[in-house]
């Protein structure tokens, strides 16, 4: 749904139960992205028409992040690792050295709105970080929780907080 200056909302976008994230692009607010069941999908015209971007061989992801000071290169969390667009949907590498053979789960992706190519995924075992647009990644903070959400504080940019599944905010 989208809000209209009317006050009212506006349905946009398919009856999917199963979108679980979104982010826009911040060049230009008609282009976002969502993730759903299957597969993450791209609007380039403020929801009127959608595309999935992903192959039959990306399914469920959990989370997208669009980098704000690279707009072309987009962030995909999923069950069994990290995806990352070079090109504005089109492609989706995998980007997961330094993500563990096991456990690669990831369930949030965060960009950082300071810095390009710095962003935090938290999962099944941990947060992880990249500073070089997901070359590679090292784990900054173990968990036994898996990481559910991870948000950057408005106020403080230094300050990220982060949701687990049953240990609470850390």
């Amino acid at each position: 749904f989208r809000h209209q200056a009317s006050g009212d909302w506006q349905h946009i976008g398919n009856n999917d139960t199963s979108i679980v994230g979104l982010s826009f692009d911040p060049r230009d607010h008609q282009v976002f992205y969502v993730a759903a069941i299957n597969g993450c999908w791209r609007t380039l015209d403020g929801g009127k028409t959608w595309r999935c971007c992903t192959s039959w061989d990306m399914t469920e992801p959990m989370d997208v992040s669009v980098d704000p000071h690279a707009p072309d290169q987009d962030y995909l969390a999923l069950p069994a690792g990290i995806a990352v667009s070079p090109d504005r949907g089109q492609t989706w590498p995998r980007r997961e050295n330094g993500l563990p053979e096991r456990g690669k789960y990831t369930q949030a992706i965060e960009v950082d709105r300071t810095q390009a190519g710095r962003v935090l995924a938290g999962g099944e075992t941990g947060i992880y970080l990249t500073e070089d647009g997901a070359q590679t990644w090292r784990r900054v903070f173990p968990t036994h929780d898996t990481v559910n959400d991870l948000q950057q504080s408005p106020a403080d940019p230094k300050l990220w907080l982060a949701a687990t599944q049953s240990a609470g905010a850390l």
